[in-house]
C-alpha cells in the first residue's frame, strides 16, 4: 500500500483527469446545443456556393452561371434559366418587347435570400409588361459587366434599360479569379488546376458552409463586416491605381449600351460597416465612385445615405455586403421611388444638368436625363412584406 501522501497525490491526479475527460465529453454536447440554438433562434445563412453553379467562358472570358440548373447558394436553392440568369421558378417571365437588364455581382444575385424576395424578384413582379434579365454572377467585377454587355446586348435588342448594382469590391478581380480556379470541368472531374488553398482555408470553407454556430462565433469574435470593409476601402484611398484600373471597364459598358440606345444607371451600394453610424461613415469609396461616374457622363444613384436611414439591419448575419430579405426590400422601395415612379422627388437631374441634388440626406448626382422622365416602365403594385 502506498503511503498516504503518495496515495492522496494519485487520487488528485486521477480526479483531475476525470474532470478533463468530463469537460472534453461535454464540449460536443455544448457545440450541438449551440448549433441547434443558432438554427432555431438565429437567422444565420450558411455560406458557400455549389461549385457546379459556375461555368467558364459564359461571356467572353467571364465566368457565368451554369444554364438550366438548380444549385445551392448560401443554403438557398437557386434556379438558373437558359441564359444563365437567376429566376423565380414560380414566376412566369413576360414576353414583352421591352426589357430591363440588371448587371451585378453576388449582391445583385442575392445569395441566402429566396429569389422572390430579392430586388430582382420584386422588380419582376412589380413591372408589368416588362421582361427582367438578372445577369448577376457571384464574384463579378467591372470587367465582367463589360463582357456581359458586349455579348448579351447585341443579341437582345429588347433591352432598353440597364441598372448596374455597384459593390465596393467590384474594382477587384480577386473573387472572380478564385472562382475560375475552382471551376468543375464540363466532364465533372476536378482536375489538377482546382483551387485548394491551405488546410486552414479548406477547414474554414467547410465549417462556414455547414455550421451556423461557427458563423455566429466568428462574427462575434472577429467582426468580418469591418475587416472586409477596411480591406476593400484601401482600393479607394490615396493614389491607388487599382481604382482607376477597376473603374475603366465601366466606360466599355457605357459605350456599348449607348451604341444600342440602352439607358444606363449605376446604383452605388454601401457596406454594412458604413451604416453603423448616422450619417454613414468612411464614405470615401462612394465619393470617388460618384465623381468618376459624373465625370464620364454616367447616370448614378448613391444609395448609402438613404439606406443608412433604415432602422433594421439590412444585411445577412455578420455579412459585410450581402443584403438580407429586409435589405432587398429597402433597396427595391428606394429604387422604385427614386428611379421608377414619376415625380420621384427630383433626385436625378434633367438632361444636361450636372448639378448635385440634396435628397432627404446625402447626395445623388446625375450626368444625364432622369429615369422619372425617360423610363416610364409600366408598373403594378406589389406587396413588400
Amino acid at each position: 500500500m502506498l503511503p498516504n501522501p503518495q496515495r492522496n497525490d494519485l487520487v488528485r491526479r486521477r480526479s483531475a483527469w476525470r474532470s478533463r475527460l468530463l469537460a472534453l465529453s461535454l464540449l460536443p454536447c455544448a457545440a450541438l446545443l449551440g448549433e441547434l440554438w443558432c438554427q432555431w433562434v438565429m437567422d444565420i445563412p450558411t455560406l458557400g456556393n455549389s461549385r457546379e453553379l459556375f461555368v467558364a467562358g459564359a461571356f467572353g472570358e467571364s465566368t457565368g452561371n451554369r444554364k438550366d440548373t438548380v444549385q445551392i447558394s448560401f443554403g438557398v436553392p437557386v434556379y438558373i434559366d437558359e441564359h444563365g440568369f437567376r429566376v423565380d421558378p414560380d414566376q412566369t417571365d413576360s414576353d414583352a418587347d421591352e426589357a430591363l437588364l440588371l448587371l451585378g455581382d453576388s449582391v445583385a444575385f442575392g445569395p441566402g435570400v429566396e429569389e422572390g424576395d430579392t430586388l430582382a424578384g420584386r422588380l419582376r413582379r412589380s413591372l408589368a409588361s416588362v421582361r427582367l434579365y438578372n445577369s448577376a454572377v457571384i464574384g463579378y467585377a467591372t470587367s465582367d459587366y463589360a463582357n456581359v454587355a458586349e455579348q448579351f446586348i447585341p443579341e437582345h435588342l429588347e433591352v432598353r434599360h440597364a441598372w448596374l448594382l455597384f459593390c465596393l469590391n467590384d474594382v477587384s478581380t480577386t473573387n472572380a479569379r478564385q472562382i475560375q480556379r475552382s471551376l468543375v470541368p464540363e466532364d465533372g472531374r476536378e482536375g489538377i488546376e482546382r483551387f485548394r488553398g491551405t488546410i486552414l482555408d479548406s477547414l474554414n470553407s467547410f465549417l462556414r458552409s455547414r455550421s451556423e454556430l461557427y458563423i455566429f462565433l466568428k462574427s462575434r469574435l472577429t467582426d468580418p463586416r469591418m475587416r472586409y470593409f477596411q480591406a476593400d476601402r484601401a482600393s479607394y484611398l490615396g493614389s491607388n491605381q487599382s481604382f482607376e484600373v477597376g473603374m475603366r471597364p465601366l466606360l466599355r459598358v457605357r459605350d456599348v449600351l449607348a451604341q444600342h440606345e440602352v439607358s444606363l444607371t449605376v446604383v452605388v451600394l454601401p457596406y454594412a460597416a458604413q451604416l453603423r453610424t448616422q450619417p454613414p461613415s468612411q464614405t470615401e469609396p462612394q465619393e470617388r465612385i460618384v465623381a468618376f461616374l459624373a465625370e464620364n457622363g454616367i447616370t448614378h444613384l448613391d444609395t448609402t445615405p438613404f439606406l443608412a436611414e433604415e432602422q433594421e439591419d439590412l444585411f445577412l448575419f455578420g455579412d459585410p455586403m450581402h443584403l438580407s430579405k429586409a435589405g432587398h426590400r429597402a433597396l427595391f422601395e428606394l429604387l422604385r421611388t427614386r428611379l421608377l415612379e414619376d415625380g420621384g422627388q427630383g433626385d436625378v437631374s434633367v438632361t444636361g444638368d450636372k448639378r448635385a441634388v440634396e435628397p432627404r440626406s446625402g447626395r445623388v448626382q446625375s450626368a444625364r436625363a432622369g429615369w422619372s422622365n425617360n423610363l416610364n416602365l409600366p408598373q403594378r403594385r406589389v406587396s413588400v412584406d
